[in-house]
């Protein structure tokens, strides 16, 4: 392991800003913090409250990092990533990478011309159960199904966005990385309840050889759950993300008894390590910076989820004007 410590910049203050700058403080002996910048003057005082200098044009701070953190609003994305990597600054940017997918797609060329780090903040990915998940389902033959849940009070933060491209895109990212083929088709629709974008919305999704799965993303509903259910030929898996507990249904006999079938199983739950997700995903960040790592989530992964939200978005669409009755939509 290399022992050079990056100088890295965060570019927004707000509170996912505060909570990179957090992180980032935990890994201090990894990383050296040069600079915040943020539009808003009066966030300057978080900066003095660490002893590190504050820019309310970011433009400023990129002489002075290596690597930047981009927590600032999704529409000002495209504009301040392509600035950075072209001032030849590593980026780690929240999620989604960009308003469009073709706003990603650029950024992503960008980024492999200049061989630099741009990894998305897809903080699921980095959740410590994702790696037990992963082998979890490694022993349980071919996927089938997955149903996934992510569901939240209503906060006024965020309405920029409909709900797809803010909620449903993590589980989004995760089971189509999890699934590994491309979409075959895609049946979607959405509602508008508490602002003018969709609140609620519900997604099936098939990919190519067969899985389903099946995502619904609330902004409107009383408690927050994170859950995942996977089922495969051999067994079934249960993912809860916020109490982070992983439970394995694994089929061992199945059998016909006098006329009754009888299938017998283990069931496990598996033990989680604690670890914070945005401190892991921070030091995947600073170890593909100093190029001992490649991005788990890169510019391209980031292009193909907001090509899938995209589609989403365009079934909602269809949903509304035909009355709420969807026609779905091929890949």
């Amino acid at each position: 392991m290399s022992n050079w410590r990056p100088r890295v910049g965060i570019v927004g203050l707000g509170q996912m800003g505060q909570n990179h700058l957090r992180a980032l403080s935990s890994l201090k002996g990894d990383a050296i913090i040069a600079g915040v910048a943020d539009t808003d003057a009066s966030r300057a005082r978080i900066a003095e409250g660490i002893g590190v200098p504050f820019f309310p044009d970011y433009r400023e701070l990129l002489p002075l990092v290596d690597a930047a953190v981009i927590a600032a609003p999704t529409p000002v994305h495209y504009p301040v990533v392509k600035d950075c990597l072209r001032a030849g600054v590593h980026v780690l940017v929240e999620k989604p990478l960009a308003s469009t997918a073709e706003e990603a797609t650029a950024l992503a060329v960008l980024a492999d011309e200049s061989r630099l780090v741009l990894l998305v903040g897809h903080i699921e990915r980095f959740n410590p159960v994702v790696p037990e998940l992963v082998e979890s389902i490694g022993g349980l033959g071919q996927l089938i199904g997955v149903h996934a849940r992510r569901l939240s009070p209503f906060s006024p933060r965020g309405l920029d966005m409909d709900v797809a491209s803010d909620l449903m895109l993590h589980d989004l990212d995760l089971v189509s990385w999890l699934i590994g083929r491309r979409v075959q088709y895609c049946h979607a629709a959405g509602l508008a309840v508490r602002s003018t974008l969709p609140d609620f919305a519900t997604a099936v999704v098939a990919f190519e050889g067969g899985p389903v799965a099946s995502f619904i993303a609330s902004r409107v509903s009383q408690k927050k759950i994170r859950t995942l259910d996977i089922t495969a030929e051999d067994g079934h898996v249960t993912v809860d993300f916020i109490d982070r507990k992983l439970v394995v249904a694994q089929k061992t006999v199945s059998r016909l008894t006098r006329g009754v079938f009888r299938q017998e199983g283990l069931v496990q739950t598996v033990a989680i390590p604690n670890a914070e997700p945005l401190q892991r995903e921070l030091s995947h960040f600073l170890s593909c910076v100093r190029g001992e790592a490649r991005p788990m989530v890169d510019g391209w992964a980031g292009v193909r989820v907001l090509e899938l939200v995209e589609m989403i978005r365009g079934e909602m669409d269809s949903a509304t004007t035909a009355g709420g009755i969807s026609r779905g939509r091929k890949a």
